[in-house]
């Protein structure tokens, strides 16, 4: 399998797109371009979604390399981005070689919009099985071909395979560790985020995603160290700072908790949700007054939720009415409309 990689260096590509737009609009330049260079024309209108301009950089190509096959392979290209499926893998099967890398692709891609999963699949364990070099990359680009059409459990079927013959790519790495996850193989993730954090200790997004994965899974404590190490490398990740709060909070760690989701207010903003956090927890500490004034703040931002903080008041009033000096003794009644009232005020 020969890889052919259509990337040419930024300054040459520039360069080429000005010259041939310079010659569509006749002032005067060379009008020759090799195939090579009329591939990357047409690529480059593709990639900015102006099928008209690269279907016109490919007719021009035809014009002067009449019947080339590598111009008919980006012919099938352009069909396929206009949806045209069908007749793009008619082109593939009369002008195509076979081996080449992006035809290999684009084979797989033609095969996957037009649902033939199956057939897909079994060309691509072919082509893997009658060759030995660079396969984790095509794995991987398999790999987005069929997760752009949400087949999540093929795409992990070929990570799987990329790993096996590179366990050190770190971008198949990634998307197997997603792929593993969204497959429900949490303990799978874990492990190739560990792999990744193995070849990259200062990677943020690997810890922040065990972390995830093990507060989804209600491992708390696991869940704080590994948001403790992201934070240690991106201290301002708000993101990361409110969910180590979170898992304070369920490890009964409520002056820890407390700390970080002020924290969070200082790095983000006062969202309701927040002081309502930051009420909770001032009330598991028995702060009830300071409870009951972050719950205001939170009610004054959603007034219109006022009946959903009823009974965090009733569950704190029989601890507040015996501590608080902000109200006249009577009725259990009286007590809870005086709370009310002054969450309203």
């Amino acid at each position: 399998m020969g890889r052919k990689l259509s990337i040419v260096p930024e300054d040459d590509h520039d360069d080429l797109i000005k010259r041939y737009e310079s010659f569509m609009t006749k002032s005067g330049t060379n009008g020759y371009f090799d195939v090579e260079e009329l591939e990357h024309i047409v690529d480059y209108y593709l990639r900015k979604g102006k099928t008209d301009e690269s279907s016109g950089a490919l007719d021009y190509g035809f014009r002067i390399h009449p019947g080339n096959p590598q111009l008919f392979i980006k012919k099938a290209k352009i069909l396929l981005s206009e949806g045209n499926a069908t007749q793009a893998l008619k082109i593939l099967a009369q002008y195509s070689v076979t081996s080449e890398y992006e035809v290999l692709l684009l084979k797989t891609e033609v095969l996957v919009q037009l649902d033939r999963i199956n057939e897909a699949v079994g060309f691509c364990n072919q082509v893997i099985a009658q060759s030995n070099n660079d396969l984790d990359v095509f794995c991987l680009d398999l790999a987005y071909i069929f997760l752009a059409r949400l087949e999540i459990e093929t795409a992990y079927h070929f990570l799987v395979e990329g790993e096996k013959y590179n366990p050190e790519n770190i971008d198949l790495l990634y998307e197997l560790a997603f792929c593993s996850e969204q497959v429900n193989k949490a303990d799978e993730s874990i492990r190739v985020y560990n792999k990744i954090i193995g070849l990259d200790p200062f990677s943020h997004e690997a810890w922040f995603n065990v972390g995830q994965i093990h507060f989804s899974g209600h491992n708390f404590t696991a869940a704080l160290d590994a948001y403790e190490y992201a934070l240690a490398i991106m201290p301002e990740d708000a993101l990361c700072c409110l969910q180590k709060a979170h898992c304070n909070f369920q490890l009964n760690n409520y002056e820890d908790a407390l700390a970080d989701y002020m924290e969070y207010v200082d790095l983000a903003e006062k969202e309701w949700q927040i002081l309502l956090f930051i009420g909770e927890c001032y009330e598991r500490l028995e702060d009830f007054d300071e409870a009951i004034l972050y719950y205001k703040q939170s009610l004054e931002r959603i007034p219109w939720m006022a009946p959903h903080f009823l009974p965090p008041f009733r569950l704190i009033l029989h601890r507040w009415e015996s501590r608080s000096k902000d109200y006249d003794s009577g009725s259990q009644k009286n007590i809870f409309k005086q709370v009310w009232m002054k969450v309203l005020k």
